[in-house]
């Protein structure tokens, strides 16, 4: 898979976590591991988002489980950048599509 196949199919996902439909979280683990980790090439910047925040929040949750500190806060703020990287990503689309 090449990054514009990558994008099509990440798509689908950022409309569905938009929508409420999918939670951040979940959607940002699909992306990453069904999507992202098939590209020979690096990661877009447009798609690192969902990478580094589903990381991020399973850092914090394994931590909680070893017995580390409350994360909540940064939870909620990790499925924030997941919404707003998936608005961005359906926002380019439109553009993308508008001009052609």
């Amino acid at each position: 898979m090449h990054n514009a196949e990558a994008r099509r199919r990440s798509l689908a996902i950022a409309a569905r976590i938009v929508s409420g439909e999918l939670d951040p979280y979940d959607g940002a683990m699909t992306i990453w591991k069904t999507i992202l980790e098939t590209l020979p090439d690096p990661i877009p910047d447009d798609l690192w988002p969902f990478k580094s925040c589903a990381s991020a929040i399973e850092d914090y949750v394994w931590n909680f489980e070893q017995g580390g500190a409350n994360a909540d806060a940064e939870i909620i703020r990790e499925k924030e950048a997941i919404v707003r990287a998936a608005t961005a990503l359906i926002a380019a689309a439109n553009i993308l599509s508008n001009k052609r």
